[in-house]
């Protein structure tokens, strides 16, 4: 039981080490010679022996693996890591040397195969590189709907905890406590995992608006549609996370400001607006004085500092800087369409599409013209959260993937197995009286 518990602790550690460092990296490489020990053993002992994927379970060959609590964490990893490269089973055969091993974790490390065809070049690959003591097979197309649910519930679900985490994380501010950033870095690498597994239904989970309040729920969807779009421009792993450490404390600052000016239901006045402006710099500064600053890198920080500066250079706070930097320019573009598609006290949501047009038109001024050319390409034509009215008369919102919940008696019913429909109109929530937020919880609690 200890061999296969070690398996199962080593084969999910350097999985996930091998996608952030390089295969000579030396971390990396003592955990590549642990694995290899644990699996010679188990070929010694078994002969040729085979992990499968089960829903929610792992199997070695035909017998369930039974994980006690101090494994639980690395088995759902696992279990994670498999489903987002679509992996139902490897098998580990005799004669595996440590580099074959070492080039297999390292490619799969990397490797997010969608289809059928993504997984066949994949196999192709590994065999073109030497690998033939290990083999893998893709998810059946069953267990790939029952694993597409139970992802679907889980991202929710760490999507909801992601919110209390920050709620923790502004008290712990109030009491001049620490703030848990390793926490903070696990929840941004999962966001990062689902989005590289499911872009659009992660993209759909950001039309969850002010549960907890605005400034906590923001936070999560910009980190979120950062990392969605730090992925589409093409950012190395590393610089996501960092990027979605960014998005996710951005606008910690607001802990120094009070209540009665973050939610005034009335235009703020000048001395108050001075105060909201000021926030990027108490971000920043917050998190440099907090314990570890190797886990909140410079360009993370500058990114928080300069979310608010223009790409014209205008905005605030005002510094000695011709552009701001790349973080800075992507959390402009994703800040402003979240905080425009969400209702608050003193404006009602703007609709994706509005959002979008406004976003466009300020191209080359506000916006870098690049980014926001990615970030229409990423959130498509009817981003997650479009209501819409169809031909047919019914009253539907985009979901994922371009999908349609047709909504019944006002939106407390759905369904979602229809035909594809055509847009008469784009309509506002509050011209219907339909919450983006209760509809897309509810389609998930479906799944």
């Amino acid at each position: 039981m200890e061999k296969i518990r070690n398996l199962i602790l080593y084969l999910t550690i350097s999985i996930r080490t091998g996608a952030f460092f390089e295969k000579s990296n030396e971390t990396y490489r003592k955990h590549i010679q642990r694995l290899f020990e644990i699996i010679a053993d188990l070929l010694k002992e078994r002969g040729d022996f085979t992990l499968k994927m089960k829903i929610n379970y792992i199997f070695l060959d035909d017998d369930r693996i039974d994980v006690s609590l101090d494994i639980m964490g690395p088995y759902r990893l696992l279990l994670n890591e498999l489903t987002i490269r679509n992996i139902e089973e490897i098998t580990f055969h005799k004669g595996l040397e440590k580099e074959e091993l070492n080039d297999f974790i390292f490619i799969i490390s990397r490797t997010f195969p969608k289809d059928s065809k993504d997984f066949e070049e994949l196999i192709g690959y590994l065999r073109n590189r030497g690998i033939k003591n290990i083999s893998i097979t893709m998810l059946s197309k069953e267990q790939h709907v029952e694993q597409d649910k139970s992802f679907k519930r889980e991202a929710l679900k760490i999507f909801l905890n992601s919110i209390f985490y920050l709620k923790d994380a502004f008290e712990s501010l109030y009491t001049n406590e620490q703030i848990n950033l390793t926490k903070a870095r696990k929840i941004i690498k999962l966001f990062t995992d689902y989005v590289l597994q499911d872009e659009t239904f992660m993209i759909g989970l950001t039309t969850i608006k002010n549960i907890g309040s605005y400034t906590l729920n923001h936070s999560v969807n910009v980190s979120i549609l950062s990392i969605a779009l730090g992925i589409k421009l093409g950012l190395e792993k590393r610089d996501i996370t960092e990027l979605g450490m960014a998005g996710f404390f951005h606008d910690i600052g607001k802990s120094n400001i009070s209540e009665e000016i973050l939610e005034k239901p009335a235009p703020l006045t000048e001395e108050e607006f001075e105060i909201i402006k000021k926030h990027p710099h108490w971000s920043a500064e917050r998190l440099l004085l907090i314990r570890g600053l190797k886990n909140i890198p410079a360009f993370a920080l500058r990114g928080i500092l300069e979310h608010h500066i223009d790409y014209d250079g205008s905005g605030y706070p005002k510094l000695n800087i011709e552009k701001p930097s790349l973080f800075a320019r992507i959390l402009r573009v994703v800040d402003t369409y979240d905080a425009m598609t969400t209702a608050r006290c003193y404006q009602k949501a703007f609709t994706p599409i509005e959002a979008i047009n406004y976003i466009i038109s300020k191209k080359g001024e506000i916006f870098d013209p690049v980014i926001v050319d990615k970030f229409v390409e990423l959130l498509g034509t009817y981003p997650p959260g479009t209501i819409v009215q169809l031909t047919s008369g019914e009253i539907g919102m985009f979901l994922e993937d371009g999908n349609i919940a047709i909504l019944k008696e006002g939106g407390s019913k759905i369904e979602t197995d229809t035909p594809r429909k055509k847009v008469k109109k784009i309509l506002s929530g509050e011209e219907v009286n339909i919450d983006p937020t209760s509809i897309f919880i509810k389609y998930t609690s479906m799944q």
